[in-house]
């Protein structure tokens, strides 16, 4: 005779690890790295989990290039070219985050707000 107390417990279980698979691959579409032609890279995967979310981070990495921008811009930095790969990076990551973030939500601005992402060195 089966013992069906360990059946439905395995039942859950099964169904338990469906529904967390199921979340992870949702919360998934945001990819882990982006990288720039000169190799260097910036870990989005980073950014989203100490943000809590794709929107909040988002909106990080767009105050955060702003600031750069209305501060103005790379000439402004010992390191000019680090700044301009810095900014590719940052640049990439909005591109990667407005794709992967869910269209609505508090922590999500308006599509067209972002900063001019210009500055007098490219």
């Amino acid at each position: 005779m089966p013992n069906f107390y360990l059946v439905r417990r395995c039942l859950m279980a099964a169904g338990l690890l469906v529904v967390c698979t199921a979340r992870t691959q949702t919360a998934s579409a945001c990819p882990d790295w982006v990288t720039t032609p000169a190799g260097s890279a910036f870990n989005i995967a980073a950014l989203i989990a100490d943000n809590g979310s794709p929107q909040a981070a988002l909106e990080k990495v767009r105050d955060s290039l702003s600031r750069v921008v209305k501060g103005g811009g790379c000439g402004t930095f010992v390191e000019p070219a680090a700044c301009d790969e810095t900014v590719e990076l940052a640049k990439k990551a909005i591109k990667e985050l407005e794709r992967c973030a869910p269209a609505s939500g508090p922590t999500n601005p308006k599509k067209g707000e972002s900063p001019s992402l210009e500055t007098e060195n490219g």
